[in-house]
């Protein structure tokens, strides 16, 4: 466990040590307020212990400036200081201090704190873990992994901003896997849903890293393609379909993926590029445009017996 000592004095320290004396602690210093902060995005300490002593050190302000910190996890703060600023307390916790401990201290009193501090940081931990567990659940898929249909609709929203603000092209390809119904119904759901799953890895594969990728509907995808034409989405789809020639494995057997698809694209000037409601709304709008034009180039694929088709 890492501790950082904040605004720290030899006979602070000596005290400090003393009253904890675990060796698998590691002690660094910030001898100014100034530095702590720095302090905290380089070493990344588990524990905090602010030595509140003098006039140099606003206690209050410094827990407040690192609960303001975009951290990675929880930092504990232990606020020690002398009887006399006990009516300040209220505030300290208040700023965001976990825990405070009046001079003198005696040994293993403090040590006591950390491993309360210890246990604290776990749950809170493991509360972040969870949080984070159902976020991704709450954006994904759980079939195929990508993102699930509302989140990609968030997430195409916010390129279409992006977009027309650095003045580029948008495209969507909405695509469908034509033949997964009659798989169900010939080898049942699990094989299904193993097509699904593997036909998504392989779109992860061929797009771009910044594409936007998602399940739409039970056999349909969409992936929306930023700083991208026509010409450039067109092409994504004929390496698609090439390489979907051979089909996926699913279990050591081939199986054959009949996709067609349908592109569209939006140009920079269309797009709406505040955050205003009115302009969010023409953005929802714009964006359904988007989409409902690629999926009828998809129906107009499908019924006229090609692999892709352009909106036109």
């Amino acid at each position: 466990m890492k501790v950082l000592i904040v605004n720290n004095t030899q006979s602070a320290f000596k005290a400090i040590n003393h009253s904890i004396n675990d060796p698998k602690i590691k002690y660094f210093v910030s001898e100014k307020e100034s530095n702590v902060i720095d302090d905290i995005k380089i070493e990344k300490p588990q524990v905090v212990l602010i030595n509140w002593t003098g006039r140099d050190l606003n206690a209050v302000e410094l827990c407040k400036k690192i609960r303001r910190l975009k951290l990675s996890t929880y930092v504990y703060i232990i606020v020690i200081s002398a009887r006399e600023k006990e009516s300040e307390m209220d505030r300290i916790i208040a700023a965001g201090a976990d825990d405070f401990i009046f001079k003198p201290f005696g040994k293993g009193e403090l040590s006591l704190r950390v491993a309360v501090a210890r246990k604290s940081i776990k749950r809170e931990e493991a509360l972040l873990k969870s949080k984070k567990k159902l976020m991704k659940l709450a954006k994904e898929d759980p079939v195929t992994g990508l993102l699930n249909r509302r989140s990609l609709l968030d997430e195409a929203l916010n390129e279409m901003r992006r977009a027309s603000r650095e003045e580029k092209y948008t495209s969507a390809l909405f695509l469908d896997i034509i033949n997964l119904n009659a798989v169900i119904e010939n080898d049942g759901l699990v094989k299904g849903n193993a097509i699904l799953l593997e036909f998504s890895k392989y779109l992860k594969r061929v797009c771009r890293g910044y594409d936007k990728l998602g399940r739409y509907s039970i056999s349909q995808f969409l992936i929306f393609l930023p700083d991208a034409e026509v010409k450039q989405a067109q092409k994504l789809g004929r390496r698609i379909i090439e390489g979907l020639q051979e089909g996926v494995t699913v279990g050591g057997i081939k199986t054959e993926i009949d996709c067609v698809m349908g592109i569209s694209q939006m140009a920079p000037e269309d797009i709406a590029k505040h955050t205003v409601i009115d302009d969010m709304l023409v953005n929802d709008v714009l964006l359904d445009s988007l989409i409902k034009r690629a999926e009828n180039a998809m129906v107009s694929a499908k019924e006229s017996n090609k692999a892709i088709a352009i909106y036109s």
